[in-house]
Order: structure tokens, then sequence, then C-alpha cells
């Protein structure tokens, strides 16, 4: 396995790990990079349970970093990963701006009071396809904004809208996907595959993943070439997640490289 760019320790109160943990964990795996990418929210309702990084976090943070036992073959790098809010764009450049970070995921974690993040929002929604409708459709012009804003290295878990809800059928999305790639090229934005997909609407796919197998070769073929992989990992069993199947399945697309991203600058590694 190649790399895993999605991982949370224990800044958030959803995750006990300590990076040495993970670390271990990730050189037993013989993966070559990884990076921690723990959560930084800007709204109030998240900030408030603990969902940010403050200067002690950040200075536990960067201390558990240089406490670490390397391995050569494991490298390992610092990140972080934002809530896109089209309200919050300055405080979140300043933040970035802030603190030597190497890799930035920007991620719509929600819509107004719905949190696309959390399973259980899919109870507040059921048998409401109106609003399952409207939250795909908010979500779409949220996304764009987030691409536009240029604040992120890559968009995580981009179709994260079907954890809350079955998932919408891929033709009738095409049209928008493809507006999403195109902006993504245009930007000089990707995308990662994040491992962390489960269907609570019915049989899990072969390949449990955000995005869907069909946007992803849509990517693809529209020419987006900053691919990260993640587990999105909030515990150690998680380490690593179907990164494999996700690079066979890229190998499959005639995909010849993925990227890392040091000192936010992506570095491309052949599959």
């Amino acid at each position: 396995m190649i790399l895993d760019f999605h991982i949370h320790s224990n800044t958030s109160p959803d995750n006990k790990l300590e990076i040495d943990q993970i670390y271990a964990a990730a050189v037993e795996k013989n993966l070559k990079y990884v990076c921690i990418t723990n959560h930084h929210e800007f709204i109030a309702r998240l900030s408030d349970l603990g969902f940010t990084l403050d200067e002690i976090k950040i200075k536990k943070y960067l201390d558990h970093f240089s406490n670490l036992k390397l391995n050569s073959a494991t490298k390992i790098f610092f990140g972080t990963e934002i809530g896109y809010w089209e309200n919050k764009e300055e405080e979140i450049k300043q933040f970035i701006n802030s603190v030597k970070f190497d890799f930035v995921i920007g991620s719509v974690h929600g819509l107004g009071e719905i949190e696309l993040s959390n399973s259980k929002s899919r109870f507040k929604i059921k048998n409401q396809p109106e609003l399952q409708q409207q939250i795909v459709e908010d979500y779409f012009v949220k996304l764009k904004n987030a691409i536009k804003s240029q604040l992120f290295d890559v968009i995580g878990h981009i179709d994260i809208f079907k954890k809350i809800m079955p998932e919408p059928d891929f033709d009738t999305l095409k049209i928008k996907w493809e507006e999403i790639a195109d902006l993504l090229v245009q930007h000089d934005i990707g995308f990662e595959i994040n491992t962390s997909y489960k269907n609570y609407f019915g049989e899990k796919p072969e390949l449990a993943i955000y995005p869907n197998k069909e946007i992803v070769k849509l990517f693809v073929e529209k020419g987006v070439k900053k691919i990260t992989i993640g587990s999105d990992t909030h515990a150690i069993e998680q380490v690593g997640n179907q990164i494999e199947k996700v690079e066979e399945f890229l190998k499959s697309l005639d995909v010849k490289q993925i990227c890392y991203f040091k000192e936010r600058n992506s570095v491309f590694v052949d599959l």
C-alpha cells in the first residue's frame, strides 16, 4: 500500500488514538506515506464540542510528531481537515496560513442544521424525498464554492450526502459531477478517495468509497490529476482500510500516479 492521507488522532472528542499508535500501525501495514488530518471546525456547535485545533492542541499535536521514532520506510505528514462554510472563508484562510501544514482537506460536513457527516442525520430526513433532493442541490452549490475558494489541497469524501440518504442514481447527477470535475481541473484542486463509506440503505458495495466508482472514473476521464486516498481513520483497525483495493481500481482505470502532499505541494508517486 502506498498512502493513507486521511487519519484522525485524539485532538477531537470522537477519537482516542495517539499518533505513535497510528504510526506503528502504518509501519506494520507497509504504508509508505501517511498524514494525520485532525478536524478543525469554525461553526459554534462543532467547535464547542471540541472539533477544533486551538493553540494548545496544535502544540501537543506537533510535540507528538517531534517525539516519534521514525521508520525510514514510512513517512508521516502533518495535516488538517477543515469543514467549509462560505461565511468563514477569511477565518479559514487565516488559520491555514498560521500553521505550517503539509496538507489541507476541505470537506462539506454540513448544510444549515443538517450534519451530512453524522449518520444519525438520516433519521431526520427519513421518508422525505423532497428534502433529500434539496439537500443534494444545496450540497452541490456549497461544494462548488469550496472548490472556487482555492483554500484546500483536495476535497474530502466528495459525495458525503449518501451517508444520510439513499445514494442518488449516477446518471441523474452526471452533469453536476461533470461540472465539479471541470472546476477541480480549472482550480488545480484534487479529490480524495475516502474508504470509510458505510451504506446504511442497502448492501455494502464491493468497493465502499466516497466518491463512488462511477464518479472516480468520470473525474479521471475529465483530467483531474491530484488524487489522494484516505481511510478517515477514527479507530486503529481502520488504518489502511481498503487502500490496496482502491489502488488496484485506479490501475484498472489506467491511472499511473496518485499524490501525497508536503508543505502544501503535491508529490506524485507511481501506482
